[in-house]
């Protein structure tokens, strides 16, 4: 995994290779809003906002990216209260995301 942090401010752009079907958590009980960038050619963007209860609302999502656990995408959804991100695009890929939460 890779962090890339801003100059002046508390958010960083996290790079991490996630195998096929892997997935990466994000603090529960917290809300905020994030992007993700997926797939070694840039194939899938995603931003979205969360609440508290880990519902995903989508602000903006291109090519092969959802909302949902979604065969051959990259996924942002709610398991079990739970903002969890999941490569479903077949391979091994390098995802970046940028989250920023309550405390």
């Amino acid at each position: 995994m890779t962090v890339h942090k801003s100059s002046g401010g508390g958010s960083a752009m996290i790079t991490k290779e996630l195998a096929d079907d892997g997935t990466i958590e994000i603090d529960s009980g917290k809300a905020g809003f994030g992007t993700i960038f997926g797939g070694d050619t840039g194939n899938a963007t995603i931003q979205f906002s969360f609440d508290t209860s880990g519902n995903i609302a989508d602000m903006g999502i291109l090519g092969d990216g959802a909302i949902a656990d979604t065969d051959g995408k990259l996924c942002v959804y709610n398991n079990g209260g739970i903002v969890t991100i999941k490569n479903r695009l077949g391979s091994t890929q390098n995802i970046r995301y940028l989250i920023s939460s309550s405390t």
